[in-house]
């Protein structure tokens, strides 16, 4: 299944192309899953997809039937290449336009029981 998100609720289009595993995945879930663009501004620039439940905020957008699209811009507590126990702690960052950080293309995947997403801004 290939979906846009609605203008209506974002100033541009995202292309969404959800697997056949993860449309057989959705249809069996009682709720949505939120698929959480979370984008790392630090040393460097990450990109990371993480999957909930539910995540409640004014940055979710429905992006398919069963899948809920939201955004989370964060930085790390400081710019340390090594931290004791793994990484340091991550603080939101307020992005006066978070919007501008939607990317072009939103890949979600479902195998071996797991979500697996990906997220392009070219």
């Amino acid at each position: 299944m290939t979906t846009l998100l609605p203008r209506k609720t974002l100033p541009r289009q995202v292309h969404v192309e959800v697997s056949p595993t993860a449309e057989i995945a959705l249809a069996h879930r009682d709720v949505a899953v939120v698929a959480e663009l979370e984008v790392l501004f630090s040393c460097l620039v990450r990109k990371r997809v993480s999957f909930h439940d539910e995540l409640p905020g004014e940055r979710t957008w429905i992006a398919a039937p069963g899948l809920h699209i939201a955004l989370r811009a964060v930085v790390y507590d400081g710019c340390r290449p090594e931290t004791p126990g793994g990484e340091p702690p991550l603080l939101d960052f307020d992005v006066a336009d978070p919007e501008a950080l939607l990317p072009r293309s939103i890949t979600i995947d479902y195998r071996d029981g797991e979500w697996l997403g990906a997220f392009d801004f070219s």
